[in-house]
């Protein structure tokens, strides 16, 4: 059973969910069940009835931010710009990216035919609950693959209302399939000898342990979107109130739960001690953090979180600053060109 609370107030109890390992077994068949007739539809049939997927979303554009707000934590404005993208989605999968999948014939001897996996099995994120996991399934589903969908058990709820959005688009039986439950869910269908790909958002840890499952199984495809630890690079020459601006909302945004936060700033020594102290005064003048750690949806976050709270008071304590100082007239290799004093920051 999937028990949680909401973040933002602990003491709000959220539905649980019941699991069962024997689901992944079901999903799976239904889902292989299904593929060869969806594939026989056609790509152009299916994608005549992809806009259905948008209107959908956009019918219950509301009631999905809600849910991602109240499971997993996110402001209301952050979780109405993930339903925003996930409706954007559909329209890019449509139009850019069918123009790189369509068959092409070159001359009389040489031409490429696109086909389907088959089944794809798609672990979604809990800080991006519904817009990553969608970004799988979208494109899978238009190319003629089924899916069996787990998403994160820290964010289930909003997972469930996805589910019935896709649902009413009336897509046949099988085709979109989706198991909650915990890690060894995940596991049972990350390694699943019934699955042709594994489509993977999360931590590196959990990305290594499906790596090494699917090393000999060399025809499955495996796609891995993995944690990282970014690093701001800050330039003496860098538009000084934009640069910080830009470092407190990568760092911040999601209660700096985002893959994309910038959880390391690296700056010149021309500017570093203004440059760190704006930082903290930006930061420090943040509003809507909750006053207890239901902030961050880990216990693992919340301890990270308090360790590096107590580090930074030690430091400022003792006069000192965490940060790494680049030499002033350092440059930086950004895409194959050089660039000084440019803020180039992710999220």
């Amino acid at each position: 059973m999937l028990t949680r609370a909401a973040p933002a107030d602990l003491d709000d109890a959220l539905p649980p969910y019941a699991f069962a390992l024997s689901h992944v077994d079901d999903a799976v068949a239904s889902a292989r069940a299904a593929q060869p007739s969806w594939d026989a539809l056609g790509l152009d049939a299916r994608a005549a009835s992809s806009p259905g997927s948008r209107d959908a979303l956009a019918q219950h554009e509301n009631a999905l931010a809600l849910a991602i707000s109240r499971e997993m934590g996110k402001v209301i404005r952050e979780a109405r710009a993930e339903v925003k993208a996930m409706i954007a989605k559909v329209d890019i999968t449509l139009t850019e990216g069918l123009a790189l999948v369509r068959d092409t014939t070159l001359d009389a001897r040489f031409s490429w035919r696109w086909r389907p996996h088959g089944c794809l099995a798609v672990l979604g994120p809990f800080n991006f609950p519904l817009h990553l996991p969608h970004g799988h399934i979208v494109p899978a589903l238009l190319m003629g693959n089924t899916v069996v969908f787990k998403p994160s058990e820290i964010t289930p709820g909003c997972a469930a209302v996805y589910a019935r959005v896709v649902e009413s688009v009336g897509f046949p039986s099988g085709v979109f399939n989706m198991v909650q439950g915990d890690g060894i869910v995940g596991a049972a269908l990350g390694g699943h000898q019934g699955v042709d790909g594994v489509l993977f958002t999360g931590s590196y840890g959990v990305g290594e342990k499906l790596r090494r499952v699917n090393v000999s199984t060399p025809g499955r495809i495996l796609a891995l979107e993995l944690g990282g630890k970014n690093a701001a690079v800050v330039l003496d020459d860098a538009p000084f109130e934009k640069a910080v601006e830009d470092v407190v909302v990568s760092a911040f945004s999601t209660s700096g739960q985002r893959c994309t936060c910038a959880s390391r700033l690296v700056v010149t020594r021309g500017i570093a001690d203004r440059f760190i102290e704006a930082v903290a005064a930006r930061g420090g003048a943040g509003r809507g953090a909750p006053a207890r750690p239901g902030g961050l949806l880990r216990a693992a976050g919340v301890a990270e979180g308090a360790g590096e709270l107590r580090g930074a008071a030690a430091a400022r304590r003792g006069g000192g600053r965490r940060a790494v100082i680049a030499p002033a007239e350092a440059t930086v290799a950004w895409e194959g060109r050089a660039h000084r004093g440019a803020t180039r920051c992710r999220g």
